[in-house]
């Protein structure tokens, strides 16, 4: 299912998107999807991490860093950042395990 709903994709406008791939253990086939893919926004960009697999871009300390240091245009940072604050004045509604307020 999962992978329908991915091959449907055929747009996301000017939405930022960073597409990581790790280098090991693909064909080029599988680079050239994932290329394809970065291509959807016009605000996209692939990048490669050379030596990593899958689970060392989440296990491996140094290919975990080469992928947070992957971060969104200055641009698309800050109008995240505005969203982000313009969100912030609605509060959340109380968890019902939490204490009620004193009164």
């Amino acid at each position: 299912m999962a992978v329908q709903q991915a091959a449907s994709l055929v747009d996301f406008a000017s939405k930022h998107l960073i597409v990581i791939t790790a280098g090991r253990e693909h064909d080029a086939k599988w680079l050239s999807a994932q290329k394809d893919l970065a291509t959807l926004s016009t605000n996209g960009r692939h990048h490669v991490v050379a030596d990593a697999t899958h689970a060392s871009l989440l296990l491996d300390p140094t290919d975990a860093t080469a992928v947070r240091r992957l971060r969104p245009s200055d641009t698309a940072t800050q109008a995240s950042s505005r969203m982000k604050r313009s969100r912030s004045h609605v509060a959340a509604p109380p968890h019902a395990d939490s204490p009620s307020s004193p009164t």
